[in-house]
């Protein structure tokens, strides 16, 4: 421990850029020469040194250490966050509003993807098309007041029948995703046709598809009315 720490005070971790290292004075071997009569080997997964800056000048940081100190990617939820780096918080990656504020849902690639899956499932939902919005629903899709997967469509069909629109306000949207795999998505949602527009909190559990390639819609219900 005492070893570790003589080192770690002397900086080791980030060494200066013109130190010079062993690996720097790598070079690619020459071409193979195949003897006579034998067939040239297969060399498609050969890996050539790559030219780059000479010994001594190497690529730095902002503060001056080699690259082969990692910079940092993530900010801490409670310090200073001048560069406005994402938060790592629950699991999630989240933005910080400019100059290192309260950090807001919208950067991890979940996020990213639950937004564009509520963005295709309202989009779906206002241009009337029912088949295709019904398949943004897990086959056994139960909500309350139904008996049965079919018993819901067949409820929902005369809703299509009427000219309105619903959008999701993605700057709202929260994404969480619990340990048992099940996404939870809470946004602001309006809907309805001008004059009589609605506006409430909902909140859906999202699981992947068979496939994996998106999401279904298990449970979904209003929490709010704003």
């Amino acid at each position: 421990m005492a070893a570790g720490a003589a080192l770690l005070a002397s900086g080791c971790g980030t060494p200066p850029c013109l130190e010079s290292t062993a690996y720097l004075n790598s070079s690619s071997s020459a071409p193979l020469r195949v003897p006579q009569g034998m067939g040239q080997p297969d060399r498609m997964m050969d890996m050539g040194i790559p030219g780059g800056a000479p010994v001594g000048g190497g690529m730095k940081s902002g503060d001056g250490a080699c690259l082969a100190a990692p910079p940092s990617y993530f900010a801490s939820a409670d310090g200073p966050n001048p560069e406005g780096l994402p938060v790592r918080q629950g699991g999630v990656s989240v933005a910080a509003r400019p100059g290192g504020a309260v950090p807001v849902i919208g950067t991890s690639l979940v996020s990213q993807d639950v937004a564009g899956f509520l963005t295709n499932w309202a989009a779906t939902w206002t241009r009337r098309d029912a088949q295709a919005w019904f398949r943004y629903y897990a086959d056994d899709y139960v909500p309350a007041g139904y008996n049965s997967h079919d018993e819901w469509q067949a409820a929902q069909l005369p809703r299509f029948e009427v000219p309105a629109a619903t959008t999701v306000e993605l700057e709202t949207l929260e994404v969480v995703t619990g340990e048992d795999g099940r996404t939870k998505a809470r946004f602001v949602q309006t809907f309805g046709q001008a004059p009589e527009i609605r506006r409430v909190v909902k909140e859906m559990v999202l699981v992947p598809s068979q496939d994996n390639r998106d999401w279904r819609i298990v449970d979904e219900r209003i929490v709010d009315i704003l």
